[in-house]
């Protein structure tokens, strides 16, 4: 018996030494698979292509905007990363429960709304809450990011997405319990003048019934064959919509600062084009077209000669 309680504390102390010990934070289990976010990471990156595209037709300007990361935090620990104000979109997804946010930067939605006012994106010097235009405004955007968000989840599951409230103050949020595990993915978006962080924030109890087709391995693959084809055409179809400015050049020419103070309403000024040669049609700021004016009922036109060659043009 003396030697058998022997060996077995030798053993003990043996096992002892070779088992490792990892810490575990009770307050942060990791709850979720990695094959889960990868599937996660894979349909935001088609919600970030498809909403640069939205945004740039509806905004009429290059708006770029890329996936910057997804990680698991819980819902405290993403409230306190949120500076305020901002803009936080509470909404849900049937028929899955619970409301889920789609934070967007306020420089970001500043610049929104003054493009969408006629302006350049100018963002106000010091911050503040949104007036009750700004409001309606966000609410008309806000169609924009979950039409787009419903699109990117439809592999997976079809859901309806509507919007609840609309809040600028991050404490004001009392939607989940403070430990509420969530994953949060944050896109990085760069408009003419300003850039900022767009975050959307899921709690991971909302999404648990669908995780196993989360972590199904067919997604990978079908987001990978199919993305850029869908993104082709929906690009093809975004373009389409958009408006150009458009500008025919009769002709230029210089003069010395002496003839333009001169100048009297009846002078004549000769320009450098020919008057039977065809002018430059200008497109978004570029010549882009040959044309020959004209005249279609009582209003002036153009007809199209030929596609102005750029490599010649370059050259």
């Amino acid at each position: 018996m003396v030697e058998d309680e022997a060996d077995d504390k030798e053993l003990s102390g043996k096992d002892s030494a070779n088992v490792a010990v990892n810490d575990y934070d009770f307050r942060r289990p990791n709850r979720i698979p990695k094959e889960q976010k990868k599937t996660i990471a894979l349909i935001h990156e088609t919600y970030a292509q498809n909403l640069a595209l939205s945004s740039s037709t509806m905004f009429n300007t290059e708006i770029d905007i890329s996936l910057e990361s997804v990680e698991q935090l819980t819902f405290d620990e993403y409230l306190k990363s949120l500076s305020s104000p901002t803009c936080i979109l509470l909404f849900d997804m049937e028929p899955l429960n619970g409301y889920s946010l789609l934070e967007v930067n306020s420089v970001l939605m500043y610049s929104f709304i003054d493009k969408l006012m006629g302006g350049d994106g100018t963002v106000p010097s010091q911050k503040r809450s949104f007036t009750d235009l700004e409001l309606a405004i966000v609410s008309k955007l806000a169609n924009m990011f979950l039409k787009d968000l419903r699109h990117a989840w439809a592999d997976i599951i079809p859901l309806e997405m509507h919007l609840k409230e609309i809040q600028s103050n991050p404490s004001f949020i009392r939607t989940f319990p403070m430990r509420e595990i969530c994953l949060v993915i944050s896109l990085k978006a760069h408009i003419p003048g300003s850039s900022g962080l767009i975050t959307i924030c899921l709690p991971y109890v909302n999404i648990e019934p669908i995780a196993s087709k989360l972590g199904n391995d067919q997604w990978h693959s079908r987001f990978s064959h199919k993305l850029p084809e869908e993104i082709r055409n929906i690009h093809l179809q975004n373009f389409k919509k958009m408006k150009l400015p458009v500008c025919a050049l009769l002709g230029q020419t210089q003069l010395s600062m002496r003839d333009l103070l001169q100048l009297n309403p009846g002078d004549m000024i000769s320009l450098e084009q020919r008057a039977k040669d065809p002018i430059k049609l200008r497109v978004a700021g570029e010549d882009k077209f040959f044309v020959s004016p004209g005249l279609i009922g009582k209003h002036k036109a153009v007809s199209v000669v030929k596609i102005i060659d750029k490599e010649k043009k370059n050259g």
